[in-house]
């Protein structure tokens, strides 16, 4: 499912929730949001359980064609909260812990090559490269 929801959802990031394919109605309060947009796929899901109803709109604010659900302002805020908290920040922490592994790893590597090169000097034996490995 995360698969699907990625590519599914792939222009969409933390900071762009509430400009991409969102039209702010500045005369009320709600948002014309696409029907493609990753916080219409939050409320479809949720649907049931939420109890809310989506309205779809064909609105000419754009000429593209587009279809756009009329949102709530609290339902919108709330839906890009979730989706910034559970969807976006899980995503972006996993890719800051691997980055730190990868990083210790490297410096893990780092210091074991300096203790065979300091160990292979004091034997007076020549370190290992990878050209002689291959050989």
């Amino acid at each position: 499912m995360e698969e699907d929801w990625q590519r599914q959802y792939s222009k969409f990031n933390k900071d762009n929730l509430e400009t991409l394919d969102v039209i702010k109605d500045q005369e009320s309060k709600y948002y014309f949001v696409e029907r493609n947009h990753p916080v219409i796929g939050l409320i479809k899901y949720n649907e049931a359980r939420l109890g809310i109803v989506l309205k779809k709109f064909n609105t000419e604010m754009k000429e593209d064609g587009k279809w756009y659900y009329k949102v709530a302002d609290q339902v919108m805020e709330a839906s890009c909260d979730v989706l910034r908290n559970e969807v976006f920040g899980v995503k972006q922490e996993s890719q800051i812990n691997i980055q730190e592994e990868l990083r210790a790893i490297k410096y893990e590597l780092e210091w074991q090559n300096e203790c065979f090169r300091v160990l292979f000097s004091h034997l007076g034996l020549k370190l290992p490269t990878y050209e002689t490995q291959r050989k």
